[in-house]
């Protein structure tokens, strides 16, 4: 069996045609490659000056010459490559830059391993001069090059260059001859002490080439030669390949790192929330949360305050910008989002009048996106989270999990809200049995106001409640006050609201009804008593007073409520 025959058996049973899929489990490295690899890695750092410059360095044309950017490499300390050698070396020689290969397309920095790949390939054949050069975002880049004269400064070729030159795409190897019949005037000046021309292909795609010359004991490359350029070609060619599925890995790796840290930040905020005290904690924790972890950085959080939103946490913009967000809950702009549940975008927020009107104190020039979250209570929302998407890019898991941190964070505010106001009502209640009887009273005049629609205040006062008690006896004083509500509240086509706030005074709340038609409703009502008290001295005596909004003041209609007649 010949060398080649062997060398092509040695290969397929060691080397699969794809070396990204290559797991070679070859005994381990003896050490004529160990001390090579030493020696080829002591070489590269006694040479560092002869690296070419950073991408960018500036071609001297004024010196109108070519510069050296190195002397011949003296390999005289590296072991002599003899063709007769058995070929489990060149085995190892490919084994060892599969490895490398594998290390650039794994490394974030990797000019110096191209070196270190170059000098790799070079030792192993005893040349002395090479160039190894990509072509990346239709460039050709010079990524490191042994020995070879190339002006000064520069660090890639024009396009031309390779097009020129590679005239038949499926040509493995390109020797002196084919060069000096097919190049031009600048391949051929850098390709001066080129013997052999390599393309470096991933499929059928052309990744870039590998010049080299011929080893320095021998006339002309052998068959040996060749062929392990060849296989050394075939796995520099999947370089490209390679730094993909690394790039691949890697982002997979960062993003499961940190949605790790996310779903981390999310739980740890979870128990936190159960073991705050107070407002102001929970608010701390929130604000850590959302800039620490988030990396939220312009925001703002309002929250249900009676019928309106005020701001209760904001970020990145200044607290008058903060407070033009306050709005009553009934606002049109927060009732368009009454119907979402997530996270949704404020589309051409540009062109919304609400925004930039409030925000015209405000640097808009850095905001590229809004987002709106309501948070829901009672059927209704309650509170409403903007955030100004200014640098962040969040993914929809992001915004899923900032979701529920603000819905846990409201939640439990809300909780401690009502605790507190439940608690305070039990005190008030047992001073004032009517309280939370008037405190309803309150809510709905309240949310006449704040939707503007007109509404009607009439007081009503049985004055001779306590003689129709001390002659009568309470039975029938009950029974007074029971005949006194049941007729306001048969007035159903008023739409009226009336309650008996305390012993003999009621209260009555007619949404949309002038003074005149309240008038007619209490004359009315004086009619109903007399006929249900035939008896005069028997009979309620009924003392009224009234108001309309917004004619009269909110003093006024207020003092009626809840006030002495």
């Amino acid at each position: 069996m010949g060398l080649r025959e062997r060398a092509l058996d040695y290969t397929r049973e060691h080397i699969p045609d794809n070396p990204e899929d290559a797991n070679l489990a070859l005994t381990p490295r003896d050490t004529t490659v160990a001390s090579l690899r030493e020696a080829a890695l002591a070489k590269l750092k006694a040479n560092d000056d002869e690296l070419l410059p950073e991408p960018g360095g500036e071609y001297r044309a004024d010196s109108n010459r070519f510069l050296s950017h190195s002397e011949p490499d003296d390999l005289t300390s590296l072991p002599n490559v003899n063709p007769d050698q058995d070929l489990s070396y060149r085995v190892e020689a490919l084994n060892h830059l599969l490895d490398t290969v594998r290390e650039i397309a794994e490394s974030e920095s990797t000019e110096e391993i191209y070196s270190q790949l170059l000098l790799s390939i070079i030792s192993h054949l005893g040349s002395r001069h090479a160039m190894l050069s990509l072509f990346e975002q239709e460039k050709t880049i010079l990524r490191a090059t042994r020995g070879f004269e190339l002006p000064a400064g520069i660090s890639t070729l024009s396009s031309e260059f390779w097009k020129n030159l590679f005239i038949n795409e499926h040509t493995i190897l390109y020797t002196r001859k084919i060069i000096e019949d097919h190049a031009q005037a600048e391949p051929l000046l850098l390709l001066s002490k080129c013997d052999v021309l390599l393309p470096l292909y991933n499929k059928s795609e052309m990744t870039g080439f590998l010049a080299v010359d011929h080893p320095a004991n021998q006339n002309d490359f052998t068959l040996d030669n060749l062929f392990f350029l060849q296989q050394a070609g075939n796995i520099m060619g999947a370089l490209k390949q390679f730094a993909n599925s690394a790039k691949i890995s890697r982002e997979a790796s960062r993003y499961w790192h940190y949605r790790d840290q996310m779903t981390s930040a999310f739980n740890n905020f979870q128990a936190q929330i159960q073991l705050c005290k107070n407002s102001t904690d929970r608010l701390e924790l929130l604000q850590r949360t959302l800039n620490e972890e988030f990396k939220l950085s312009v925001f703002v959080l309002t929250l249900r305050d009676e019928f309106l939103l005020k701001p209760l946490l904001w970020q990145g913009i200044s607290a008058h910008g903060a407070s033009a967000f306050e709005m009553p809950l009934n606002d049109s702009w927060i009732q368009k989002f009454s119907t979402k549940s997530e996270f949704s975008e404020i589309l051409n927020w540009k062109d919304d009048r609400t925004i930039v009107n409030r925000m015209k104190q405000e640097d808009l020039n850095t905001i590229a996106r809004i987002f709106a979250l309501p948070l829901f209570h009672e059927a209704g929302i309650a509170g409403m989270f903007l955030l100004f998407q200014v640098k962040e890019k969040l993914q929809d898991d992001d915004k899923s999990l900032i979701q529920g941190i603000l819905q846990s964070f409201f939640w439990s505010e809300m909780s401690s809200r009502w605790r507190n106001t439940a608690a305070q009502l039990k005190s008030l209640s047992l001073d004032d049995p009517y309280y939370s009887l008037k405190q309803y009273i309150e809510d709905l005049e309240q949310k006449l106001t704040a939707s503007s629609t007109p509404y009607s205040v009439l007081s009503l006062q049985i004055e001779n409640l306590n003689r129709i008690t001390n002659i009568l006896g309470p039975d029938a004083a009950n029974q007074a006050r029971s005949t006194v509500l049941a007729s306001l509240r048969a007035e159903k086509s008023q739409n009226l609201r009336a309650n008996e706030i305390l012993p003999g005074k009621f209260v009555v709340i007619l949404p949309g009804t002038e003074k005149a038609a309240v008038w007619t409703l209490t004359k009315k009502l004086h009619k109903e008593i007399a006929h249900q008290f035939p008896k005069e001295e028997l009979r309620p005596i009924l003392l009224s007073k009234m108001a309309t909004r917004p004619e009269d003041s909110q003093d006024e209609a207020k003092s009626l409520l809840f006030g002495t007649v």
